[in-house]
């Protein structure tokens, strides 16, 4: 490789269809395209506080509605939190690892051992692992991270 293939700042290439600088124009498009991990974090944290006064204080909806709602809503805090954790990822693979940990978690409550019915007894426990297998929920996962995606397009 001469010197003046590349610039001294090793920003650009010389030749505009290397690898090289293909990489640096596509970190670059990365950079101005993802959210940053705060506004992740930020939304997670929103998602929560919506999430715990539908649970706790919601009672002018029907249960069904609540229900629903807040496995939707802890759907989004999940796309949030992944987002959070890979914000350069695209948004299809942060849906999709988003999804999988809900249906991981939702599957879960089909075991039964002493640990994890101690586990959900807790609030918090109860919270995050749920208590019963429903399969509606999964519906409701699903609508919870793709609304999480659509919003994430807008907010941007």
């Amino acid at each position: 490789m001469k010197e003046s293939d590349v610039r001294i700042d090793a920003v650009t290439c010389r030749h505009p269809d290397s690898l090289f600088a293909f990489v640096v124009r596509a970190t670059r498009f990365r950079q101005t395209c993802t959210m940053s991990r705060h506004r992740y974090i930020l939304l997670a944290l929103a998602t929560i506080t919506v999430g715990l006064a539908v649970h706790r204080g919601g009672t002018a909806f029907a249960p069904a509605f609540r229900d629903f709602a807040g496995d939707s809503l802890w759907a989004m805090m999940m796309a949030w939190w992944v987002g959070a954790l890979v914000p350069a990822a695209p948004r299809f693979a942060r849906s999709s690892i988003a999804y999988a940990m809900c249906v991981g978690v939702e599957l879960s409550q089909l075991i039964h051992t002493p640990v994890l019915s101690a586990i959900r007894a807790t609030a918090l426990g109860h919270l995050v692992l749920g208590s019963g297998f429903d399969p509606r929920d999964l519906l409701a996962y699903l609508v919870g991270v793709s609304l999480a995606a659509v919003l994430e397009r807008y907010i941007r």
